[in-house]
């Protein structure tokens, strides 16, 4: 899915510095991530209708910013806080989904929907990453980012007797999920095409991030 040719499978520039991996961004990364299965747990056993769940729920998410601002303030910005980041918001979207659909609080669609995108995403994701490539977050990434947990925010706080309008609450999140996703896979297809590779910014780890190529002229 990610593939960008043989000239990216034979890239191996750079090896991870695994002591500047470690900081406090990454840290908060993995207590968010190690929170997840309380979350889906206090979900099942309350059907979702729990001020802990809102607040695991809103904890978890709200970190995300917090970590951003501790790498941005103190110049701890690391190549593996870039994936793990936003591969802790994709499992716990991927978490509550399942949940959420399981205890009856929203529709098997948006499960099916969320789900394979994010599993299609994360794999790739890690593919890219064992070939030293990344690709950073772009503004429409986050903000499907942002559109999900909100829409999960609000149905976590409906009533039993409106928990029919969650199908109606979601359809804007999943079609910018998909936008987001199929944009990232038209700069990797504009990239391969044109054999842009060359022009991405290469970190301090070695890593190519294509999302720093130029593509407006392409």
């Amino acid at each position: 899915m990610y593939c960008l040719g043989e000239y990216v499978l034979t890239e191996n520039i750079g090896k991870i510095d695994w002591k500047k991996q470690i900081t406090v961004p990454n840290l908060i990364s993995l207590i968010r991530l190690l929170a997840i299965p309380f979350l889906g747990y206090e979900i099942y056993q309350s059907k979702g209708f729990s001020t802990l769940s809102v607040i695991l729920f809103a904890g978890i998410w709200a970190t995300d910013f917090l970590d951003g601002y501790v790498a941005r303030k103190f110049n701890q910005v690391s190549d593996i806080g870039k994936l793990l980041d936003p591969m802790v918001d994709k499992v716990l979207h991927t978490v509550t989904a399942v949940m959420m659909t399981v205890v009856g609080r929203v529709p098997v669609w948006v499960m099916v929907t969320l789900v394979i995108k994010e599993i299609l995403m994360v794999i790739s994701a890690m593919y890219l990453l064992s070939k030293k490539i990344i690709v950073s977050s772009r503004w429409y990434g986050k903000l499907a980012t942002v559109l999900v947990a909100l829409a999960f925010g609000i149905v976590f706080l409906l009533s039993p007797d409106y928990a029919w309008l969650s199908g109606y609450i979601f359809i804007v999140p999943m079609v910018m999920l998909y936008f987001a996703m199929f944009a990232y896979l038209y700069r990797i297809r504009l990239v391969k095409k044109h054999n842009l590779l060359h022009e991405a910014e290469i970190n301090s780890s070695g890593f190519r991030d294509i999302s720093s190529i130029d593509i407006k002229n392409w």
